[in-house]
């Protein structure tokens, strides 16, 4: 019953309420008939002496139904279990229930009115219900029901016996429809008698993931479920159909990879095109062509139009469409549009067409909707190809990319510019230009896979122009790198684009060297990068009107420039973008270009080497392109300035991105920004709600690696501070680790640096020995020392542990001598900390107040977190100090405001070993029966699969105590084990596996 959980509550209640009628409506294959089945099943009792408390009979699709038939089918399955004693009205039935007739009193005499009669056989039919004792009469399909068995069932239902519930399921039908009021006109509920309407709507995106993982045991990813609920109307039935054809080898193939097999190349399920053929044979000829018509146009559309590719004159229209509206055929939609309910109930019918007709239905369609005052580009194009015009398909096709792009809709521009790439070219020159074109626009989009293997194709063709070839892989390579996460293919693919470019395209040239400057793009030393902006600016005086070419260099330098702390960069770059955003910079005057020699512009990031491409081109409105780079470079500076500690900076690249990326629109840009800004929340200690936010992020980028990355990474950071060790690596690995040559260099440190404290949490030091000798190596090559803020103190730490000292102290004084002078204020502060390690274990008063002094640093930032840790361990590794019992208490309530669990219990820890009392965490009156801060931690740990021990070990406890706190957690939500418990708890924290967690109570700086 996978989304009816309320349906299933509301159900249960209106049956324990007597008398009570429940009306449960939905369209054909909702599932009406297995909520009552599965529900009524095991929550009904059996009645005394055998009888079944749940009668069911259902209504039939019969030309001539049987007056009655449904209830007298209920009443015949009672034989041997008539009740005793009834009234003489009763053997009115036993002319009907001849099976009955030696438990029913006498057949009474005739009366004289047909109507009297039939009162008394409703009378007699009441009575038996009510002599029956608790019961709940069950009519299904009440849509089929004759006028008879409606005017019974309304009787019934008007003044139901005190102990019976009459529950009717029908199909929801349109007003003023025949069925639209199940018992023939509006019901009233009589005075005393519970009343239900349960409408079954059709199941969400996030249901049908749950209904199709339920079915075959694998994972639904987000964009297959969206894909599945699309295609199926989220109807149950039609989804099961669709879900048993895939198999959970061919979900699983869609799974692991959204883009493999269009959902649209499955057959229609057998049943499904049976119901649809059964319906379309009771149809006359008009409303049959009607019906095509409709299948041939895909979207609901109006009566004219259906009339008019359906060939036959408007006037004729009203009647065969109100035909198909009783069969439930096609659903009105909207003001005087129709279409069907979901796409494979449109294909069951199209696929009925023969295949003469529909060629010659498309063109009509084409012909009706090209006549119209704004023509539907796409769907021209749609009906070009299927009625066999392959160069009207080319042309119509064209335009339509045209129209999208001009629109600002990239991704549905790329989706045709894609179809055209991928079938026959009536116009090789024609398929080079949109292959040029969809180079410039798949930069922008979210979804890479199609494309990038598209233009890898037209660049094997060996007769493109020097040029063409030049741009598309310039493109490409900026495609790799930024959505598809292949760094060293995107950075090869540039490379060869900027020797491609260099003769003809100098401008775009310049922008393939500029994006290649960006060092956090591949594993090469720091002077390679500078060596390529050395080059992209020299190109720059010989075109001196390429505004936004100068955007795009002088971005990416600044960019270059923030990363590697150099002093008075970050206030050159707000300089700029103060300028920027007034009629200083052009960009809002209206005076910029797209490209003084009128060839297309291609982006050059920044930061993590987000280069996105730029469509340029006449047809650019003066100035997009120049803000198009402008707002790439907020996200970049806003990322790199976040890498290097200045974070009220970022904030202020964030606000003027976003100002910038609501003029422009691109999905890509919009997503930079966003990836980063979890990162910023994270930072600043904004914990309540991020991993949700994360989450969003994941689902909204799906492919888009490098914008997943960022939400990766404060995922299995927030898992981490939670004692959560086996999501936290397994968001590690997806974030960085398991690909660290196509990483972001300073996500590829962040990540190390957590994932070396995650090996020591769990008592494996030749790991984190191995992540700290891997991600030391990527550093010094870089030679981006600021970098290594996130991961020094837990590298040095592991050195340490294992005795290895001279690493220790000669990667610090690397670190040292690589931001000195620099504007690097994390690093400055990461450093105390490497020192104040160094320091420990031969003068703990100096590391203390080297500790407490990257405190105040990390705090001035703000990074509360790492303050926090900064405070704890300059209070904890030195000789006592005034008030550190106080100081060490207000760093356990910073813990607890964040929601650092596992730091949180360590200090609780250290304060009980101290004799020092904590703040009390335990259930206090005031709880009553919600659960205590304490409760809801050992809640959710449990709910991850935990055992008693390991979550003693998370949060420093014993046992014992974890196993009450456990105890009253499931009392208190009313769970009877730790499975229910993750139900309850679902909605703040998904269980995730157990592992083996190794908490302690050690140094701060190992735990």
């Amino acid at each position: 019953m996978v989304g009816r959980a309320g349906q299933v509550r509301a159900l249960l209640d209106a049956v324990a309420s007597t008398p009570a009628v429940v009306l449960v409506e939905g369209e054909a294959g909702i599932g009406k008939t297995r909520l009552l089945r599965e529900t009524l099943g095991p929550a009904v009792p059996r009645a005394a002496r055998g009888r079944p408390a749940v009668l069911y009979g259902i209504c039939r699709p019969l030309r001539e139904p049987f007056p009655y038939g449904p209830l007298f089918d209920v009443l015949r399955a009672l034989r041997g279990h008539v009740p005793a004693g009834l009234s003489p009205v009763c053997g009115a039935l036993a002319p009907y229930l001849p099976e009955l007739s030696e438990e029913l009193p006498d057949v009474p005499g005739p009366l004289p009115d047909g109507a009297a009669d039939r009162h008394r056989v409703f009378r007699a039919v009441r009575e038996v219900l009510a002599a029956l004792g608790p019961a709940v009469l069950v009519v299904e399909d009440l849509h089929w029901a004759d006028d008879g068995t409606r005017d019974l069932l309304r009787f019934l239902a008007d003044d139901p016996p005190p102990r019976l519930v009459v529950l009717l399921s029908h199909r929801r039908a349109a007003p003023g429809v025949r069925g639209a009021h199940p018992l023939g006109r509006d019901y009233r509920t009589a005075p005393g008698v519970s009343s239900l309407r349960l409408l079954l709507e059709p199941l969400d995106a996030g249901a049908v993931g749950e209904f199709a993982a339920g079915l075959t045991g694998v994972d639904v990813a987000p964009s297959l479920a969206r894909a599945l609920c699309e295609r199926t109307g989220g109807v149950p039935y039609v989804l099961e159909e669709v879900v048993h054809a895939l198999g959970p080898a061919g979900l699983a193939e869609r799974a692991g990879r959204p883009g493999a097999g269009p959902l649209h190349a499955l057959p229609v399920p057998v049943l499904l095109r049976e119901a649809m053929e059964d319906r379309l044979a009771e149809l006359s000829p008009p409303a049959v062509a009607l019906a095509h018509a409709a299948a041939v146009l895909q979207v609901p559309s109006s009566a004219g139009v259906l009339a008019a590719v359906a060939g036959q004159e408007p006037g004729a229209a009203p009647g065969a469409l109100r035909e198909i509206l009783l069969a439930g055929v096609l659903l009105a939609s909207g003001d005087d549009t129709y279409g069907f309910r979901h796409p494979l109930a449109q294909q069951a019918v199209y696929e009925a067409v023969l295949p003469p007709d529909r060629s010659v239905l498309h063109r009509r369609a084409r012909e009706v909707l090209g006549a119209l005052d704004d023509p539907p580009h796409r769907r021209l194009a749609h009906h070009a190809r299927r009625s066999g015009d392959l160069g009207d398909w080319w042309r119509c096709a064209g335009e339509a990319a045209e129209v999208a792009r001009a629109r600002g809709d990239t991704a549905v521009a790329v989706e045709l510019l894609e179809e055209l790439l991928s079938g026959p070219a009536p116009d090789p020159a024609g398929r080079t230009w949109h292959a040029v074109r969809l180079s410039r626009l798949a930069v922008f989009g979210l979804a890479h896979q199609r494309s990038a293997a598209l233009l890898r194709r037209v660049l094997d063709d060996g007769t493109l122009e020097e040029a063409a070839r030049g741009e598309i892989r310039l493109n490409l390579g900026l495609l790799l790198n930024n959505q598809a996460g292949n760094q060293e293919q995107g950075r090869r693919d540039t490379e060869l684009a900027a020797t491609e470019l260099a003769r003809h395209r100098p401008a775009l040239a310049a922008r393939a060297m500029a994006g290649l400057a960006m060092p956090g793009w591949g594993d090469h030393p720091r002077t390679v990068y500078e060596a390529w902006m050395d080059r992209a600016e020299a190109l720059l005086p010989r075109m001196p009107g390429e505004r936004a070419l100068h955007a795009a260099v002088r971005g990416n330098r600044l960019s270059l420039r923030v990363s590697v702390g150099d002093p008075g960069a970050v206030d050159d770059a707000l300089s700029l973008f103060g300028a920027g955003t007034g009629t200083g910079s052009g960009t809002e005057s209206g005076t910029g270009t797209a490209g003084g020699d009128g060839e297309g512009g291609t982006g050059a990031g920044a930061g993590r080497g987000r280069t996105g491409g730029e469509g340029g081109g006449a047809a650019e409105r003066p100035g997009t392109a120049e803000r198009r780079e402008l707002a790439r470079t907020c996200g970049n500076l806003m990322d790199a300035a976040s890498w290097i500690g200045r974070d009220r900076e970022a904030e202020r690249f964030r606000r003027e991105g976003v100002r910038l990326i609501s003029q422009e629109g691109e999905p890509f840009l919009g997503g930079i920004i966003d990836g980063t800004v979890l990162r910023a929340e994270w930072h600043r200690g904004a914990w309540d709600g991020l991993d949700a936010r994360a989450r969003r992020v994941l689902r909204s980028a799906e492919g888009a690696t490098g914008i997943e990355a960022d939400a990766h990474l404060v995922l299995a950071l927030l898992a981490l501070a939670g004692g959560r060790w086996e999501e936290s690596g397994a968001h590690l690995g997806a974030a960085a680790l398991a690909d660290p040559a196509n990483a972001s260099a300073p996500l590829l440190a962040a990540a190390a640096g957590s994932a070396i404290r995650l090996a020591l949490l769990r008592d494996e030091p030749h790991d984190a020995l191995a992540e700290a000798d891997r991600i030391a190596v990527r550093l010094r090559r870089k030679d981006v020392w600021a970098w290594a803020a996130e991961a020094a103190p837990m590298m040095l730490v592991a050195w340490l542990r294992a005795g290895r000292r001279g690493d220790a102290e000669r990667f610090a004084a690397e670190f040292a001598a690589g931001t000195d002078g620099r504007d690097t204020p994390l690093a400055d502060a990461s450093l105390l900390v490497c020192r104040a390690l160094l320091a420990r274990a031969s003068d703990p008063a100096a590391a203390s107040a080297l500790f407490l002094e990257a405190a105040e640093r990390y705090g001035a930032l703000p990074r509360p977190y790492p303050a926090a840790r900064a405070t704890e361990a300059g209070l904890r590794c030195g000789p006592p100090l005034a008030g550190a019992g106080e100081r060490l208490a207000g760093v356990t309530e910073v813990y607890e405001r964040l929601g650092a669990t596992h730091d949180a219990a360590r200090c609780r820890s250290v304060l009980r070993a101290a004799g020092t009392a904590p703040a009390s965490r335990r259930g206090r009156r005031g709880y009553g029966s919600g659960l205590s801060p304490r409760e809801e931690e050992v809640a959710r740990l449990a709910s991850d699969g935990r055992t008693n021990r390991e979550i003693a070990e998370v949060l420093f406890l014993s046992p014992r105590t974890v196993e009450q706190h456990v105890a009253r957690a499931l009392r208190k939500v009313g769970a009877r084990d730790r499975s229910q418990l993750a139900d309850r708890l679902r909605g703040a924290v998904p269980p995730q596996p157990s592992d083996r967690s190794r908490g302690g109570a050690g140094p701060p700086g190992e735990r």
